[in-house]
């Protein structure tokens, strides 16, 4: 369990200018992940091979780009 001084401790370090912008990046980056992974399904493939499988991910890479553009 945290102390509270551990606690006092991380919030202060979360108003640094810097850690609100890694923490941003972050955020992002999950959410690009997120975004593949439900709308695509990419956890998992349902072909055999690293060639169909290359193409199902390019494919659903492609799919979301697009998604991207449109504004969906």
């Amino acid at each position: 369990m945290s102390s509270p001084r551990g606690i006092r401790t991380a919030r202060a370090r979360q108003q640094d200018g810097t850690w609100q912008r890694d923490y941003a990046l972050r955020a992002g980056a999950e959410g690009a992940i997120r975004q593949a992974t439900h709308t695509t399904g990419l956890r998992r493939t349902r072909y055999r091979g690293l060639a169909k499988t290359h193409l199902d991910h390019t494919t659903s890479a492609t799919a979301l780009n697009l998604m991207g553009l449109s504004g969906s």
